[in-house]
């Protein structure tokens, strides 16, 4: 699955702010599937330019997790972050 937006919680735009702008774009997967309540980890794979990655992202507490078709939106304590989800083959 891919990184497509990260927002700011407080403001709906597009965090520009620290290392996010480097996070939108990289493939991921869950650590373990989120949880409302708990802090959500992500296991990178690749990079925003497609380069192999290691590293674990973890985030501050999961508020709401809604799934779309092809899309899962995952809000936090302080971020939005929208996922596209890996079609089945």
């Amino acid at each position: 699955m891919k990184i497509i937006d990260i927002k700011h919680k407080a403001t709906g735009e597009t965090r520009t702010d620290g290392r996010y702008p480097l996070r939108i774009g990289s493939e991921v997967k869950f650590y373990t599937e989120p949880c409302v309540g708990n802090v959500m980890l992500l296991l990178y794979i690749k990079d925003n330019q497609g380069n192999a990655k290691d590293g674990i992202l973890r985030t501050s507490g999961v508020e709401l997790i809604e799934r779309k078709e092809n899309e899962m939106i995952v809000t936090t304590n302080n971020s939005i972050y929208c996922f596209q989800i890996d079609q089945p083959r």
